[in-house]
């Protein structure tokens, strides 16, 4: 593992949260072999503008992994929705938080999502959270990720999932 440390994010952060947010809204692309879309089109969409848009209200929390320079690695980050305002992965459990994540690709594959989302978790359980919940496009590689991190699928993802799987990690 790359030798890494994490900490609370702030709002001075929200720039590089939306370049890990266009990381992991585009891997499909990436995985395909496609050129992704550009990234102002990509962050521009609803589904993907409700993670960072007016970041830093109350119950936002992010962490933010970085090298021993201080250069952002990775940065995983949760935030709270109701019924009527909710990303992809809200099921049915108002108050349930619903993560967002992404890894730098050159530094993928070195344990820095393991670190965020065990932070995440961290930070989910202090604040007295029962769980966490996700949306993850099937084919990509984080899935794996996520369910050694414990993260279990959701039978019945409900119909504003689409073609994503819906999971949750209880705390």
């Amino acid at each position: 593992m790359t030798h890494a440390l994490v900490r609370r994010g702030t709002p001075a952060d929200l720039p590089f949260m939306l370049d890990m947010l266009y990381e992991a809204a585009t891997i499909g692309w990436v995985l395909s072999s496609e050129a992704p879309p550009p990234k102002a089109d990509v962050l521009a969409h609803p589904s993907n503008r409700h993670y960072t848009e007016g970041w830093g209200r109350r119950g936002d929390t992010a962490i933010i992994a970085e090298d021993e320079a201080h250069q952002p690695l990775g940065a995983a980050w949760y935030r709270v929705y109701t019924l009527n305002d909710r990303g992809d992965g809200i099921v049915a459990w108002p108050g349930a938080p619903e993560v967002a994540i992404g890894v730098c690709p050159e530094a993928r594959g070195a344990g820095i999502g393991r670190m965020l989302l065990d932070a995440l978790a961290q930070a989910a359980r202090d604040s007295a959270y029962a769980r966490l919940v996700l949306s993850v496009d099937p084919r990509n590689p984080a899935r794996r990720l996520y369910e050694r991190c414990g993260y279990r699928v959701v039978p019945e993802g409900g119909p504003h999932a689409g073609t994503s799987l819906i999971m949750e990690f209880l705390l």
